[in-house]
């Protein structure tokens, strides 16, 4: 059964003329309440996805930090995510993996033996590769 507008218009009238004034006034303070905590809801969802995401978390100063080492070290932009990204996976401080040898070689070591667990050739992979080309630029 279809119904057109015109026809919706006029049952929504007969509803609201047939009824008493204490329903409509509490259905016209009620949907504005109903639909504000909806948009809240979807609002901070979205603001919570956004929060996770550690590309986020990241602070102004440590970003700073992390810009003036490639810089310095004469990376690329792409190398700066890479070492974030592969920070972030390990659950390292993207400053602390850069500025600490020992840390990086943990890193290393750590996604070598997740290479061996999966079954891959450490030698041949080209992530772990890559890895070692930015070591040899930062250290």
């Amino acid at each position: 059964m279809k119904i057109s507008g015109r026809e919706f218009l006029q049952a929504i009238n007969e509803f609201f003329s047939n009824s008493d004034p204490a329903t409509e006034t509490f259905l016209i303070l009620i949907l504005p309440g109903v639909l504000l905590s909806i948009f809240l809801v979807f609002y901070n969802n979205h603001k919570n996805k956004a929060s996770k995401d550690p590309f986020f978390n990241v602070s102004r100063t440590d970003f700073e930090v992390i810009e003036h080492i490639r810089l310095q070290k004469g990376l690329e932009e792409f190398d700066r995510d890479f070492l974030m990204n592969i920070a972030f996976t390990y659950s390292v401080k993207p400053t602390r993996m850069l500025l600490d040898q020992a840390t990086f070689e943990r890193i290393e070591q750590m996604m070598q033996e997740k290479l061996k667990r999966i079954g891959a050739n450490p030698a041949e992979n080209k992530t772990l590769e890559f890895l070692l080309r930015i070591k040899k630029k930062l250290f």
